[in-house]
């Protein structure tokens, strides 16, 4: 559960243990903040994990966006959705009380992605959230999100709707899309590059989990932390909660 990455990471880094923490990380900065300082203090390592950020799909998207493949980038559109049945049983996505909820379960892919591809936070938030009282969590949620840079990303996401993993970035030459960003090794990492009217799909195998791991253990032997990868998720942890105060006050 979300409520318990936090202690059992301080408990890990005071066994020596690095650690390797599902993604949400933290359910706000300040759990963060301590999650790394014990890392910090024991001389283990933290790393969050998205193991999308590994599979070799997101440096090729980055390699374009660098080489102005689509001339700027204007808007990006993400959608992460499953269908789960909210009424029956119990789960832990579904209890308030462990940090449940479609925003914190699926929502954090596409908000760490925009992140990522803008390399920095938004300036600005937008959010509405669907959040039946028989369920207490939201299980749909949509966001907007504005950059410094002039970008504007949207993303939606939910519990309610058949599987929907999918991102389209758009610039002033071009478009990009991304069929299944989040599980990129489900599909062979397909992308469609798009320039006027040239269109491009390109196939970008590898193995998101198995690439996470081999980077952890890599890091760990070389004693080198993943400096940009930590940032990443700070920046991911505090948009997050953003949305999740702007779904409440909407």
């Amino acid at each position: 559960p979300n409520t318990l990455h936090t202690p059992w990471t301080i408990r890990a880094a005071a066994a020596g243990k690095h650690v390797l923490c599902e993604k949400p990380i933290a359910l706000n900065l300040d759990e963060l903040t301590q999650m790394e300082a014990a890392c910090r203090s024991a001389g283990v390592q933290i790393s969050e994990a998205f193991m999308y950020r590994h599979h070799p799909q997101i440096d090729r998207v980055r390699g374009m966006l660098a080489n102005r493949t689509i001339g700027e980038v204007r808007t990006v559109e993400a959608r992460f959705h499953f269908l789960m049945d909210t009424g029956a049983g119990t789960d832990i996505r579904l209890d308030a009380n462990l940090g449940g909820g479609a925003l914190r379960d699926l929502g954090c892919y596409p908000i760490d992605l925009m992140n990522l591809l803008l390399d920095g936070p938004p300036a600005e938030v937008a959010a509405v959230a669907v959040r039946p009282d028989s369920v207490g969590v939201d299980i749909t949620i949509a966001a907007v999100l504005r950059y410094d840079s002039g970008v504007i990303r949207t993303f939606s996401c939910g519990f309610e709707s058949p599987t929907m993993d999918h991102c389209m970035i758009l610039g002033t030459r071009g478009s990009i899309e991304l069929q299944n960003p989040f599980r990129p090794d489900a599909n062979g990492g397909v992308t469609v590059v798009r320039t006027g009217s040239h269109s491009e799909r390109i196939e970008v195998d590898g193995d998101a989990y198995r690439s996470e791991v081999e980077d952890f253990a890599r890091r760990i032997m070389a004693s080198a932390p993943d400096t940009d990868g930590v940032r990443l998720s700070r920046w991911t942890v505090e948009t997050t909660a953003r949305v999740a105060q702007a779904a409440r006050q909407s």
